[in-house]
Parts: structure tokens; C-alpha cells; sequence
């Protein structure tokens, strides 16, 4: 069982790497009229506050733009196929609007784990394997699910000729952490929570450029701090691309990942001898697959001792804030608070000008 957990959650973790009708007014539509968008830095979502038009990119369908009137959108009663979003929801306070959850099993949040237990959110299977039946039977005014390009997304076509409204959202896919942060607009102008959302946004903005721009001021023109990323999971390592998340947030605090592609948003893979080589150059470690300890490093290959920043405990893994069943607040709350994630980071690479005793928000250095 432990193993099989394991093995999932390392998919999910590949997955974040690589990428790392409803209510309607019509498809491909331009919107109209002097446009106040509030999308920021968000590359697959706008709102038109002018027009109170919600336009959503769906990159697994071809590109195309699904727009709604956000008046028309009933947020009452919600099921999430993504924890991300219900991370947001739970932000302004909306817990109580969801009513079904992909993945109960692995929720970190405590409010939604108490939710599940008194029956209150119930679990509606995958975008796999989702249980229409239960969806169904819960009667949601509103779904917000993602499509993943080249899979089976047939799921989504098939709630909304169930007559669903089904928002599909594309976060996972925003390479800037920005950019996810600001779904908790979309989220707050959907649950009429815009003012809220807009304060937690702008907050979060203000602490991620000021961890940013110290950074960038302190170190200047120096080297940056080279940084290995992940583990071999199958035989293959996984290195985010350098228009990736990951790979902007390591730049952000003043790192920069080896054998990474500068022009690539995808991660790419290498082999396992080749990333040894690179790693000989690595200061520090991120992200290891779900090792907890060096000793769990080792174990999975006996040569990845011979990388330096593990001789040194200079290895980290993003998995403090974990259930033992592997729900993992980072891809929780973690999208609703990049600023955070910044901080972990910031302390990691460069202590010398961020140092909170070691207090870690998301990240454990492996001992």
C-alpha cells in the first residue's frame, strides 16, 4: 500500500513538473467594450470587470476561450476535481460551498479534512474515473475541473451534457506564481468575494517582489547558487524547463538549476549518468522524489552518495507539511501563497540574507 502511494504521488509530482457549456456567452469570442482585465500575470484566465465577462483559455482543447457572465455563474454549491482549487476557496472562506472533492483522501487542509469526515464533502472519484453518479447526486450549481492536452478529457463534455456548469482551469499550467496566485480572483469574483481577493493577492504580490528584489539586490551580478532539482523517478530525471514555475521561483530566489533549458517551459529529461555529472557542481539539493531523510535518498540509488550537497545536508524536500496518506499543502495552499514558497527558498540558498532560525513553512532539510 505504502509502495503504491508512493508511486502515485510521484506521478502527480511528474505531472506538475512537465506542465510544472454551461453558462456560455460563446466561444472565441473578443471582449468588448474598455476592458479593466484583472488577469495579471495569468496566461489562461481574464476578467473583464468593466463587463463582468470571465474568460477562460483552455489550453487542452486547442486553445479556445470559453467566456461566461460571471453574474450567471452560481457558486453555491461546488465541486472541485482539482485541491488546488478548493485551496482558493478555502482562502476567502468558502469552504462551505464545496461539496465534492477529487482526491478527498489526499486534502492537507483541516477545515476540508473535517468536512470529510462529518459527510459534508463527498469524494467524486478522477478525472480518470470520475463517479457521476455521486456528482450527479449532489447536485452542484457549478464544477471546476482541468484538462490535461493529449489525454482523455472526455469528462468534461460528458458533465456538461449532464447540463453541469464546468469551469476547466488551467492553473497547474501557469508558469508564473503569480499568475496561480491569481486565481484567487477568478475564485473571488465567482464566489463575490472580489474585494477579498483582491486584498490577498496584492498582499502576497508586495511580500513575493520584496523577498525578489532583496535577493536580486544582495547578490547583485555574483554566481548564482546552483541548484539540483528532483530525483530519477523510473529510470529518468525530470529538470523544469527555464520558463517553468519551479525553475522561476529558484531564479527568484537567487538560484539557478542545473542542465535546465533557459527557453523551455516543459521539463526535459536527462539520464541518470549525465545528471551525476551534473550534480558534482550542485550546492544544493530540492525535491528529492518523497524522501524524508538521507538516508531515503541513498536508498533509492547508492550512487546519489556521491553527490556533494548530500555529503554536505545540503538536501531539501518540499514535503513538511504532508499527511502520512500524502496530502501535501503545497499544492494547496502553496498556490495561494507563493510568497511563501519564495521565503523557504530564499532561507535555503542564501541564509545570509533571509534567516528565520531554520523555520521552514514548506520545506524539511533532510538530516
Amino acid at each position: 500500500m505504502k509502495k503504491t502511494l508512493t508511486v502515485l504521488l510521484l506521478l502527480l509530482a511528474v505531472l506538475y513538473f512537465i506542465c510544472s457549456c454551461g453558462n456560455a456567452v460563446g466561444k472565441n469570442e473578443s471582449v468588448s467594450g474598455n476592458c479593466n482585465n484583472v488577469s495579471d500575470e495569468s496566461e489562461y484566465f481574464s476578467i473583464d470587470k468593466q463587463n463582468n465577462i470571465l474568460t477562460i483559455k483552455e489550453a487542452w482543447n486547442n486553445g479556445q476561450s470559453e467566456s461566461y457572465d460571471i453574474s450567471s455563474l452560481n457558486a453555491e454549491r461546488i465541486v472541485c476535481m482539482s485541491s488546488s482549487h478548493a485551496a482558493f476557496l478555502c482562502e476567502l472562506g468558502c469552504q462551505n460551498n464545496i461539496v465534492g472533492i477529487a482526491g478527498t483522501r489526499f486534502i492537507y487542509n483541516p477545515q476540508l479534512q473535517e468536512r470529510i469526515k462529518m459527510g459534508l464533502i463527498q469524494e467524486v472519484g478522477s478525472e480518470s474515473l470520475p463517479d457521476y453518479e455521486m456528482i450527479i447526486s449532489l447536485k452542484p450549481t457549478l464544477v471546476t475541473a482541468y484538462g490535461i492536452s493529449g489525454s482523455d478529457n472526455s469528462y468534461i463534455e460528458t458533465l456538461r451534457r449532464y447540463g453541469l456548469t464546468v469551469l476547466v482551469l488551467d492553473d497547474y499550467l501557469e508558469a508564473s506564481p503569480l499568475g496561480r496566485m491569481a486565481y484567487i480572483k477568478l475564485f473571488g469574483a465567482i464566489t463575490g468575494h472580489m474585494e477579498e481577493a483582491d486584498s490577498i493577492y496584492n498582499a502576497g504580490v508586495k511580500k513575493y517582489n520584496a523577498i525578489r528584489d532583496s535577493i536580486a539586490e544582495a547578490i547583485g551580478g555574483s554566481e548564482k547558487v546552483k541548484v539540483l532539482m528532483n530525483a530519477p523517478f523510473k529510470g529518468i530525471w525530470y529538470i523544469p524547463g527555464g520558463r517553468n514555475y519551479t525553475a522561476r521561483m529558484i531564479n527568484d530566489a537567487g538560484g539557478q538549476i542545473l542542465g535546465s533549458n533557459p527557453d523551455a517551459v516543459s521539463s526535459t529529461t536527462e539520464s541518470l549518468e549525465k545528471m551525476l555529472v551534473l550534480a558534482s557542481d550542485a550546492q544544493v539539493w530540492f525535491n528529492p522524489n518523497t524522501a524524508t531523510t538521507i538516508f531515503e535518498v541513498i536508498e533509492q540509488n547508492p550512487l546519489l552518495n556521491d553527490i556533494p550537497a548530500v555529503r554536505n545536508l545540503q538536501v531539501y524536500n518540499n514535503n513538511l507539511r504532508q499527511r502520512e496518506n500524502g496530502g501535501s499543502d503545497i499544492w494547496e495552499s502553496g498556490y495561494v501563497h507563493p510568497e511563501l514558497i519564495l521565503k523557504d527558498l530564499a532561507m535555503i540558498l542564501h541564509p545570509e540574507i533571509f534567516n528565520d532560525n531554520g523555520k521552514f513553512f514548506y520545506h524539511r532539510r533532510l538530516q
